[in-house]
C-alpha cells in the first residue's frame, strides 16, 4: 500500500478511553498467563493503531503545512496525547501490579530500568 493510500481517520477519544479501560480491566482480572498475554497483545495493537494515525497526520501536515485539515488534526493530536498517555500509564501500572503479584518484591520502573556504564 502506498503512503498516499493509507486511510486516516481522527481517533474517537471516548472509544479509545473505553478500549484502554476494558483492556486494563481484562489484564487486572486475567486468571492466567494466556489471558494476560492476550490483553497485552491487544493493547499493543491499539497503541500501534493510534500511533499510526497520529504519524500519518503529522507527515501529511509536514508535506503541506497549508492543508487546514491536517493542521487541525495536529492540533487535535497535540491536545489528545496527554489524555491518551494517562490511559497508557494506567495500563502500565496495572501490568506492573500484575507482575508484582507474581514476584516476591514489587516491580516498579526503578526496578526495570537498565543500568548504563
Amino acid at each position: 500500500m502506498k503512503f498516499s493510500e493509507m486511510p486516516y481517520e481522527r481517533p474517537d477519544m471516548s472509544t479509545l478511553k473505553e478500549q484502554f479501560a476494558a483492556l486494563t480491566e481484562r489484564l487486572q482480572n486475567a486468571p492466567d498467563y494466556a489471558a494476560a498475554r492476550a490483553a497485552f497483545l491487544e493493547e499493543q495493537v491499539l497503541n500501534k493503531h493510534v500511533d499510526t494515525l497520529f504519524t500519518l497526520a503529522s507527515v501529511r501536515h509536514t508535506i503541506d503545512t497549508r492543508d487546514k485539515f491536517y493542521d487541525e488534526e495536529m492540533e487535535f493530536a497535540n491536545s489528545a496525547m496527554p489524555q491518551i498517555q494517562q490511559w497508557q500509564d494506567s495500563w502500565t501500572a496495572a501490568m506492573l501490579a500484575k507482575l508484582s503479584a507474581r514476584h516476591s518484591r514489587p516491580i516498579s520502573w526503578r526496578n526495570c530500568s537498565r543500568k548504563t556504564s
